[in-house]
């Protein structure tokens, strides 16, 4: 089974339900050996929820539209319903509010992309814990990326204790490349902060890095990160804003989560070995 909510505005003189019929009669018939001939059978298939003319010779309607087809045709049919009465001259805008299928392919990503970002916070948790001399919720005090919390400081380490997460689970998914660039020191203030925080002279230029300075298996493993996370986080945004998935991105983000999951797994396997090597 289909079915979609579109709003679509159409000049007065078009027949909205005949385009979608006739729309729907071409679609069947690429899914169907044995369409059905009678066009009222397809008509059945449309709900119009609402109508209204507006200025300038134009009719806004709310539409659903409803086929039945193999669940595994429902992607293919919708889209090509929607370039068919998009490509008629009397549509003006049309928008898709609500696609069955498109909602269900959000749901298996968005299994994927959880799983992936689970794992991804444990690397970094483990690499912070290891290379870092703070406090479990100070990873990010002196990176140059914005925590996504409306909390006070206090009340943000209270919320990460209770529910057992750290900084990771609160920035965004672009910031994941950033998490060892450090804040610049563009007035004095900050500048005084780092020098007074500083135990000793190398402490103070370690602190004056642009970068935190880490091993070189850490090193590599987050370079090997950073260019496979632009096509996970455009189907991300997809999935998170409820926008169609395109072919590309699709093919991109196959590509990329396969490569990706492989190099954490990787990753966390070795933190294993080498634990099991120091037993």
């Amino acid at each position: 089974m289909a079915s979609v909510d579109l709003l679509v505005v159409h000049r007065v003189d078009g027949d909205l339900s005949g385009v979608i019929a006739s729309a729907l009669r071409t679609t069947i018939e690429s899914v169907y050996d044995d369409p059905p001939d009678n066009i009222q059978e397809l008509l059945t298939a449309i709900q119009i929820r609402y109508s209204q003319p507006v200025e300038g010779e134009r009719i806004l309607t709310g539409v659903s539209v409803t086929v039945d087809v193999p669940d595994e045709s429902s992607q293919y049919v919708i889209a090509e319903l929607l370039e068919l009465i998009n490509a008629d001259e009397t549509t003006l805008h049309m928008l898709k509010l609500g696609d069955e299928s498109q909602l269900a392919i959000a749901h298996s990503y968005l299994d994927e992309i959880y799983q992936l970002e689970m794992k991804l916070r444990e690397a970094l948790t483990v690499i912070f814990i290891t290379s870092m001399d703070c406090g479990y919720y100070e990873f990010l005090l002196d990176i140059d990326i914005s925590l996504q919390a409306d909390l006070r400081p206090e009340q943000l380490v209270e919320r990460m204790r209770r529910y057992c997460e750290n900084e990771f689970f609160y920035i965004l998914f672009s910031d994941y490349r950033k998490v060892t660039i450090r804040k610049r020191l563009s007035n004095t203030s900050l500048l005084i902060e780092v020098i007074s925080a500083a135990e000793t002279l190398d402490d103070l230029k370690e602190r004056l890095l642009p970068r935190i300075p880490l091993s070189e298996p850490y090193e590599d493993f987050l370079a090997s990160l950073s260019a496979g996370l632009d096509p996970i986080e455009a189907v991300r945004n997809c999935v998170m804003h409820n926008r169609t998935i395109s072919n590309k991105q699709a093919q991109d983000y196959k590509s990329s989560y396969e490569k990706l999951l492989e190099r954490i797994e990787s990753f966390l396997g070795s933190v294993q070995a080498t634990i099991d090597a120091q037993l």
